[in-house]
């Protein structure tokens, strides 16, 4: 089990969060919902080892592989999709990386020339396609993903929402949200953050504050 146990994070004089204590059971999807500056970013960054708690502790990540989709897509823009993917899965050169890629995009709706062009001249909604394409190809023992669906389109949400449900069976998952809609199309136990300085009553956590397991 992954576990923030007591974390505290400040930028400067702001304290995002404050004993805050969260557990991600293993291969269970936990998505962290709340308002804007309640802090789930900054959890989701302490988790990937970008952020160091000021006071806290962080359990069960040491030795973990890890993938992500930031709010950002992070796409190296004079690349295609296939290579961008490719990048996470071997050798430019590597013919079963590639094809791996081609599958990856495939199911995420893209394809044609839309994979083989640069990701600059994609629209957004695609480069956010091949932003969570990217992510889920990574055989990852923990997966978090920072509002990943954000710029995609109605008509492609449901595919997107299916693919990371699939993709993230039984991978140790934090999924960043605000819409209640793809809590539910992942099958993921949502877990409310709602002030500033949040203390949240997870799983199995047992502490009180401003923060509650919803799925109970």
């Amino acid at each position: 089990m992954i576990a923030l146990r007591g974390v505290r994070v400040r930028y400067g004089a702001h304290v995002v969060l404050d004993g805050f204590d969260l557990e991600l059971p293993d291969g269970s999807i936990t998505a962290l919902t709340g308002p804007n500056g309640s802090g789930k970013t900054t959890v989701a960054r302490v988790l990937l080892g970008l952020v160091r708690p000021d006071r806290g502790v962080v359990v069960g990540t040491a030795g973990l592989r890890r993938a992500a989709v930031f709010q950002e897509d992070r796409l190296c823009t004079r690349l295609s999709a296939v290579d961008n993917v490719r990048l996470v899965l071997g050798s430019a050169r590597d013919a079963a990386a590639g094809r791996a890629a081609l599958d990856a995009l495939a199911a995420v709706g893209l394809s044609g020339r839309d994979v083989v062009v640069p990701v600059r001249d994609l629209s957004g909604g695609q480069r956010r396609r091949v932003a969570i394409a990217r992510a889920l190809a990574v055989d990852a023992d923990l997966v978090v993903l920072d509002e990943p669906f954000t710029g995609l389109d109605a008509d492609v949400r449901p595919l997107l929402t299916e693919r990371v449900r699939e993709r993230c069976h039984g991978r140790t998952t934090l999924l960043v949200t605000h819409d209640p809609d793809d809590v539910a199309r992942v099958g993921a136990r949502p877990v409310a953050l709602r002030s500033a300085a949040p203390v949240p009553v997870g799983v199995g956590t047992g502490r009180g504050g401003p923060a509650a397991d919803v799925g109970s």
